[in-house]
């Protein structure tokens, strides 16, 4: 049996100043990347990045606060029925729901943006691929796209002198009516008593309403 004895406490080599920084400047370092990760994750790091809540609440930033309904594509129906497979689409995928035969199906059809209230006869802005195809024969060519290009820069260059700078870009019509539809959406959400303006104290009870929100 072998018997080992321990040096008496005074007897073992003590750490050099140097050595002490040192664990202690690893100790210091462990301690500050658990801080920053936390820190990181909890989105204090970056106040003003876009997370998924923000990005959400934007919808309501622009058409109103409207308890009970989705944020976007807030007025639809759903529908119900059946799809019919003929099996050709297995040749592209391996979807179960492409192998022949019949598929039940639940969907749901809706108009664009957040207000529950739009009438069912809203007509869907037309796309920049239907504003170019002037035709209409689904082929958008050549002379169709560069006349479209001449059209919008003509939208932005107002004083008709060959040249846009941002002033005209900010002040051309497309972002005009854009601008002014989305100024009455927030008049309509701000304007408490429907006089058609915002006075203070209700800008600053929407404000109050809109912090509330952010800190559900």
């Amino acid at each position: 049996m072998a018997i080992h004895q321990e040096a008496p406490p005074d007897a073992r080599p003590r750490l050099s100043t140097a050595g002490t920084v040192a664990r202690l400047t690893l100790i210091g370092i462990a301690l500050a990347g658990v801080a920053g990760t936390f820190a990181y994750l909890g989105g204090w790091l970056t106040p003003n990045a876009l997370t998924p809540a923000r990005f959400t609440n934007g919808f309501e930033e622009v058409n109103g606060v409207h308890p009970g309904f989705r944020r976007n594509h807030a007025k639809g129906v759903g529908v119900s029925g059946f799809f019919e497979s003929n099996g050709n689409g297995v040749r592209l995928s391996k979807a179960a729901v492409f192998q022949p035969g019949r598929v039940p199906v639940l969907g749901r059809f809706s108009l664009g943006g957040g207000q529950p209230d739009a009438p069912d006869t809203a007509s869907a802005r037309p796309t920049p691929f239907d504003e170019m195809d002037t035709n209409h024969d689904g082929v958008v060519t050549r002379e169709e796209y560069v006349a479209y290009q001449k059209k919008r820069f003509d939208e932005f260059d107002s004083n008709r002198d060959g040249k846009i700078d941002a002033k005209e870009i900010a002040s051309s019509p497309p972002l005009m009516e854009r601008n002014l539809k989305t100024a009455e959406r927030m008049i309509k959400e701000w304007d408490k008593n429907g006089d058609g303006v915002v006075s203070a104290e209700e800008f600053q009870a929407a404000a109050a309403d809109r912090f509330a929100r952010l800190c559900e």
